[in-house]
């Protein structure tokens, strides 16, 4: 178990809450700030321009402190990594969806997807950018809060770059439009509800009206035919901003 997780380690990236080549120091040695937030071609950019104004300031910032940093960290990661590697099989299981439907029902696997989706889109919002907001905000932080999910996406939201809103902002903005969604669509009423059917059967016995129950059930079929295309448009709406959803 830990050998693959060591392997892991030394190939990935070392995750940490700070960042010697982000510090106040390195910007002193780089004789200017680092960017908080940029585009993949804007950082490209910026990285170029770096080397190409001063290649040895760059150096020492960029790369030279990430490379002492991580020898000296490296007890630390392999007991991180270890760490993480228990709290994420046994505890948080990262590893496979929760639908969050009750158990003991048979659910059809479009149900499960529909539901494994959203309702891990819901945790995110609730627990990952939550978390995110409080700990940036220094507030105290349980389990799960809606309302620092949406606060942070609400902060996310107005991010800009040169006066435009950044990628950042417009998923922000996409993401609290599927989580808002989601959370109101159980709210929905039932097909057999809106078309009238259950009025229908109750008068059939006295007016025995077949055109009339035809038109219910025909009624209620265009209803969860509406549901069932709202449902996908909004799955795919989830599935093209999946990138995007990282703290």
């Amino acid at each position: 178990m830990y050998n693959m997780e060591m392997i892991k380690f030394h190939t990935q990236p070392r995750t940490r809450n700070k960042y010697w080549v982000c510090s106040k120091f390195a910007d002193l040695i780089r004789g200017q700030k680092k960017p908080i937030a940029l585009t993949l071609e804007d950082w490209d950019k910026w990285k170029t321009d770096q080397k190409k104004n001063n290649k040895i300031r760059y150096y020492i910032s960029d790369i030279l402190l990430g490379k002492i940093q991580n020898f000296l960290y490296t007890p630390i990661d392999i007991y991180s990594a270890i760490k993480r590697y228990i709290k994420n099989k046994y505890f948080i299981k990262t590893h496979y969806l929760k639908t969050g439907l009750e158990p003991g029902y048979f659910y059809e696997f479009d149900e499960r997807i529909l539901y494994g989706l959203f309702n891990e889109l819901k945790d995110y919002v609730e627990i990952d950018l939550a978390k995110s907001y409080a700990n940036g905000n220094k507030k105290k932080f349980k389990k799960r809060s809606s309302e620092y999910g949406l606060q942070y996406l609400s902060w996310a939201s107005k991010l800009k770059y040169k006066g435009r809103p950044t990628k950042q902002a417009r998923d922000a903005i996409k993401i609290e439009k599927l989580y808002n969604w989601w959370k109101e669509r159980p709210n929905r009423k039932e097909p057999h509800e809106l078309s009238d059917w259950m009025s229908v059967e109750k008068d059939l016995s006295e007016i025995k009206i077949k055109s009339k129950k035809k038109a219910a059930f025909k009624k209620s079929q265009d209803i969860q035919e509406s549901y069932d295309k709202e449902d996908q448009s909004m799955l795919i709406e989830l599935i093209k901003i999946r990138s995007s959803l990282w703290v």
